[in-house]
C-alpha cells in the first residue's frame, strides 16, 4: 500500500510536471510568435520609413539639380552680357579723341607775367 501510494504520488507529480512543462512550452511558443510578429512589424515600418526617406531625398536631389542647371545658365548668360558690355566700352573708348600733349606749367613765366 505504501508502494502504491508512492507510485500514485510519483504519477501525480509526473502528470503535474508534464502539465507545467506543456503550459510553459505553450507560453514560450506564444512569446516567440509575438516577438517574431513584433519584429516583422518593426522591420516593415523601418523599410517604409527608409523608402520614404529615399523618395524625399531623390525629390530634393532632382530639385537641386534643376536649380544648379538654372544657375549655370544664368552664369553663362551673365558672363556673355558682361563680356559684351566690356567689349562695347572698350570700342567706345577707341572713338574718343586722344588729347594732345599737356603743356608744362612754367612758374617763372607766370610770375614774370603777373609782376
Amino acid at each position: 500500500m505504501a508502494q502504491q501510494t508512492a507510485d500514485e504520488h510519483v504519477g501525480d507529480a509526473r502528470r503535474e510536471a508534464e502539465k507545467v512543462i506543456g503550459e510553459a512550452l505553450e507560453e514560450a511558443r506564444s512569446l516567440v510568435q509575438n516577438a517574431q510578429s513584433s519584429a516583422q512589424q518593426s522591420e516593415e515600418a523601418a523599410r517604409h520609413r527608409h523608402r520614404e526617406a529615399i523618395r524625399l531625398l531623390e525629390a530634393e536631389r532632382a530639385s537641386l539639380q534643376q536649380r544648379i542647371k538654372e544657375l549655370s545658365g544664368f552664369g553663362r548668360d551673365y558672363h556673355q552680357l558682361l563680356r559684351t558690355e566690356v567689349m562695347n566700352r572698350m570700342h567706345s573708348m577707341n572713338d574718343i579723341p586722344q588729347p594732345g600733349p599737356v603743356p608744362v606749367f612754367d612758374e617763372h613765366a607766370w610770375l614774370r607775367h603777373y609782376r
